[in-house]
């Protein structure tokens, strides 16, 4: 679950196309999901969308802040993890986060959190401006504001 960043920054480096906006979707995001044809058309309306060059978008159930209190202990959902989208520069800043900050985290509280809890803890304590919208676990998370 945490490498998520590491493989985008991979594709941000390779970046065969061009691209300045780089998404992230979890290989079986269609379990979720309970309109297929019409979120399918929704994420090539995505793919063709034209976003401003600073962008970030990162669906989420909770509120910031919210159930923060046993925070290692179970997930929270923030952000729901399976879909993100940014700009090339947002989402290589959020990974140089990671690389100096994660390590020190698993050690500090001996535990091996979810991806969405990090990125919560990143942005209550490290800065980490993620542009969040209203989402859930279902067709909502694609509907990008």
């Amino acid at each position: 679950m945490n490498g998520k960043n590491d493989m985008v920054e991979r594709a941000i480096r390779a970046n065969p196309f061009g691209a300045t906006h780089f998404a992230w979707i979890d290989f079986a995001i269609f379990h979720v999901v309970r309109d297929t044809e019409k979120t399918s058309a929704q994420l090539r309306a995505i793919s063709d969308r034209i976003f401003p060059e600073k962008f970030s978008a990162f669906p989420g159930c909770w509120g910031k802040g919210v159930h923060w209190d046993g925070f290692f202990n179970h997930i929270n959902w923030r952000h729901c993890g399976g879909f993100f989208l940014a700009d090339a520069e947002f989402l290589l800043a959020m990974n140089d986060i990671y690389r100096r900050r994660f390590g020190e985290i698993v050690r500090e509280k001996k535990c091996l959190a979810w991806e969405v809890n990090v990125w919560h803890h990143f942005e209550l304590h490290e800065g980490l401006e993620l542009s969040w919208y209203k989402a859930n676990h279902d067709d909502s998370i694609f509907q990008i504001p």
